[in-house]
C-alpha cells in the first residue's frame, strides 16, 4: 500500500457509520496486533490520535495477554489522581448503547458513537504506523539502535574518570563554572546529533566500529571545547 492510498482508506474509515468502523475494526484487529504489537502484545495509539469518553478517561491502546485475550487499555484521570486499567475489547466494542469501565479510582461510562470514534483513532493510527509515518518510525529505532549505552556510556565514563569529574561536582553544581564538564556535556550533545545527522551511514556497523568512530567524535568536540575555553 502507498502513501496515498492509505490517505485514500483513511478518509473512507472517516466516513464510515459508527457501526460500519467498529465491525471494520473488529475484522482487522487480529491483522493489526500481529503485525504491530510490542514483543509483550501491546499496540499504543499514538498521543496526538487518542480518543476517549470526552470527559476522564482516555484508549491508550489494545494488547493481549498470554492466553491471547484482547484487551482494550484504558487510562482514567480522576479529581486527584491518575490511573490505567482494562475492559475486554469485546465487551467494550459491543452492540450496547453505552458501556461502563471502571478502575480503582472511578468510572467511566462510553456511549457507542465514543466507542466507534475509538476504534476508528485505531485503525487509522495503524496506517500511520504500517505506511505513512513508516519512514521516520525505521529512522527512530534505527538511532535507538546506534545510541545503545553499552556503546556510548563507556566513552563518556573514560573522560568522566579521566578528569576526575565526580571530585568536582561539587564545583557545577552549585553553580560554578567546570571547564571539564562542560567540554563533556558538548561531546556527549556533538555525539548524539552525529549520530542523528549519520543514521544510514552507520546503520550496519559493528559495536567496535561503533565505538571507534564514537570515541573519535566525542573526544573532538571535548578537546575543542577545552581549547577554546
Amino acid at each position: 500500500m502507498t502513501k496515498e492510498q492509505a490517505f485514500e482508506l483513511i478518509e473512507t474509515i472517516k466516513k464510515m457509520s459508527d457501526s460500519e468502523v467498529i465491525a471494520y475494526g473488529k475484522k482487522h484487529i487480529k491483522g493489526i496486533m500481529d503485525d504491530a504489537a510490542d514483543k509483550y502484545g501491546w499496540y499504543r495509539i499514538s498521543n496526538e490520535r487518542r480518543k476517549g469518553n470526552n470527559w476522564n478517561s482516555l484508549v491508550d491502546g489494545v494488547y493481549r495477554n498470554k492466553e491471547g485475550k484482547l484487551f482494550v487499555d484504558i487510562y482514567f484521570q480522576d479529581d486527584s489522581t491518575d490511573c490505567n486499567d482494562s475492559e475486554y475489547f469485546d465487551t467494550f466494542f459491543s452492540s450496547a448503547s453505552s458501556v461502563r469501565v471502571t478502575s480503582r479510582i472511578c468510572g467511566a461510562t462510553y456511549t457507542y458513537d465514543e466507542r466507534a470514534e475509538v476504534m476508528r483513532s485505531i485503525v487509522i493510527d495503524y496506517l500511520h504506523w504500517k505506511v505513512i509515518d513508516r519512514d521516520e518510525i525505521e529512522r527512530a529505532e534505527k538511532i535507538e539502535k546506534l545510541s545503545d549505552y553499552r556503546i556510548i556510556n563507556p566513552i563518556l565514563n573514560k573522560f568522566y574518570e579521566d578528569n576526575r569529574l565526580k571530585y568536582k561536582t561539587h564545583i557545577y553544581m552549585y553553580g560554578g563554572k567546570c571547564v571539564e564538564y562542560e567540554a563533556y556535556k558538548k561531546g556527549e550533545k556533538d555525539l548524539n546529533a552525529y549520530i542523528v545527522s549519520n543514521v544510514d551511514n552507520l546503520d550496519g556497523k559493528t559495536s567496535d566500529e561503533l565505538t571507534s568512530i564514537y570515541t573519535e567524535v566525542f573526544n573532538k568536540a571535548a578537546r575543542e571545547y577545552l581549547k577554546s575555553h
